[in-house]
C-alpha cells in the first residue's frame, strides 16, 4: 500500500515538474520574442531604461518564486 502511494506521489511530482518546466520554456520564448520587437522597433535602451527593465525582472522574478511556493505547497501537502 505505501509503495503504491509513493508511485503516486512520484507521478504527480514528475508532472508538476514537467509542467513547471514547459512554463518557464514557454515564458523564455516570449521574453525572447519581445526582446527581439524591442530591438527592431526601438533599438538599444538608454541606461536608464535598461535599468527601468531590470528591476521589473527581478521584481517578476521574484514573484514567479512565489507563485511556484504557493503551488508545491498547495500541490504536495499530501497527509499520509
Amino acid at each position: 500500500m505505501l509503495m503504491i502511494v509513493s508511485l503516486a506521489i512520484a507521478k504527480k511530482l514528475l508532472l508538476a515538474c514537467l509542467l513547471q518546466t514547459l512554463i518557464n520554456m514557454a515564458y523564455c520564448c516570449l521574453i525572447l520574442f519581445g526582446k527581439l520587437i524591442q530591438q527592431i522597433v526601438f533599438g538599444h535602451l538608454r541606461v536608464v531604461e535598461q535599468q527601468v527593465i531590470h528591476t521589473m525582472k527581478l521584481l517578476e522574478c521574484l514573484t514567479w518564486l512565489l507563485i511556484e511556493q504557493f503551488f508545491f505547497t498547495a500541490c504536495f501537502s499530501v497527509d499520509i
